[in-house]
């Protein structure tokens, strides 16, 4: 969930419906509602060609498409899990025009420094939490040496890797790596902190609940073991 968009995960169309309709009546209750107009959804796995029942939202059918955009980045429907790049090729290459027709290729480094905090990093958004193909990474690293071609005014690949290679320019699937291990490791981090967290909590909550169900006596040891359960439940 984010801002006003929600994303629904299920394994089958039936438990889909039926979280929408959970979705759908829970946001009733705060006085929000669902637009089915700008609600769509799509398949992902080897059925995906497959027709199947519609989706709808008070009755409302929803529009099942071939590809969604969710914070930036579209989902495609496919047998596996699979994202367009066309958006981010889209915006690395008006970022690229633009800057050259600002500053031109009179000092290199700096264009260099604008394209990659401006332009490479518009061309690899969101990329870091995908596993990308070979075949994407090459047509990634393809735009970016086309534009390399225009900065270093050569068409030759050789003098485009020796160029890269002077000026610390990295390929783009080493800086998708690089981008994906600080991704991880921020992920993993907010793990631990979620995690100790909810310990902290849980732990904080049978302290006080012990000395309450103490005094009440019979209650004492059922509550305590479904506590025991939510604990557990909690530290896996």
């Amino acid at each position: 969930m984010y801002a006003d968009d929600i994303l629904l995960l299920t394994a089958s169309v039936c438990q889909m419906q039926e979280l929408i309709n959970i979705c759908v009546n829970e946001l009733q209750q705060i006085e929000f509602s669902v637009n089915p107009n700008k609600t769509t959804w799509i398949r992902i796995g080897n059925r995906y060609g497959f027709k199947c029942s519609t989706l709808n939202v008070n009755n409302v059918p929803i529009d099942y498409v071939k590809e969604t955009k969710f914070l930036g980045t579209v989902i495609l429907t496919a047998a596996k899990f699979k994202i367009s790049l066309n958006r981010n090729k889209t915006s690395f290459f008006i970022g690229v025009n633009k800057l050259l027709s600002k500053l031109g290729c009179s000092d290199t480094a700096v264009v260099l420094a604008l394209m990659n905090s401006h332009c490479v990093s518009a061309l690899l958004y969101n990329l870091e939490a995908c596993d990308l193909t070979k075949t994407e990474l090459n047509s990634l690293n393809f735009v970016v040496t086309r534009a390399l071609m225009n900065i270093f005014k050569t068409w030759c690949n050789k003098n485009i890797l020796y160029c890269m290679f002077c000026s610390g320019q990295l390929p783009v699937d080493l800086s998708i790596l690089i981008r994906k291990h600080k991704f991880l490791e921020k992920m993993s981090q907010k793990q631990d902190v979620l995690t100790d967290t909810l310990k902290s909590i849980v732990i904080q909550d049978k302290l006080k609940n012990e000395k309450i169900w103490s005094d009440m006596g019979g209650l004492h040891s059922c509550k305590l073991d479904a506590l025991g359960i939510f604990q557990r439940q909690i530290e896996l």
